[in-house]
């Protein structure tokens, strides 16, 4: 004889399992989380329709079934971490390497504008170079070219020959 406690086990398992099937099939993972204390919890439900006199064999199977589903999602939720585990290792390996290639590409950018800095440095050093040198350039064209200032002082010389004379 099947008693009502255990028929009830049963179908909580069995309608726990159903529920789980739905929700990977649908990827409604959500609320898949399972504790320690869910699978000590069917563990003791286990152990005590095992102990107890008065419960059938029906309601000890039931209850070792319940037990051993609630053991395989835990550990599948064990098998979980662990991917999960190795893959945020992989992912601070690869932050760790991104981050020396960022600070090496970061050097190098710094090199780069030293070097365009002295580059403008001396850029600006020629231009001021070249702007005295316009600068002297348009002094001595304003003033006059030597033949006709020797023109000139060849004529005020006999100017001031005849004059004196």
């Amino acid at each position: 004889a099947v008693s009502p406690a255990g028929t009830m086990a049963a179908e909580e398992a069995a309608d726990e399992t159903a529920i789980l099937k739905e929700r990977l099939l649908t990827r409604e993972t959500v609320f898949l989380g399972r504790s320690a204390k869910k699978v000590l919890q069917k563990f003791a439900a286990f152990g005590n329709a095992t102990v107890s006199e008065s419960s059938a064999e029906s309601e000890r199977a039931a209850a070792g079934e319940a037990m051993r589903c609630e053991l395989r999602l835990f550990g599948i939720e064990v098998k979980k971490m662990g991917l999960a585990i190795r893959a945020w290792e992989r992912e601070i390996d690869e932050c760790a390497d991104l981050s020396v290639a960022t600070k090496a590409a970061q050097a190098a950018a710094r090199g780069e504008i030293d070097r365009l800095r002295r580059a403008v440095d001396d850029a600006r050093a020629v231009r001021h170079y070249k702007d005295e040198c316009e600068a002297v350039a348009r002094r001595v064209l304003a003033l006059p070219s030597v033949p006709a200032s020797t023109a000139e002082l060849d004529r005020l010389e006999a100017e001031t020959a005849t004059t004196a004379a």
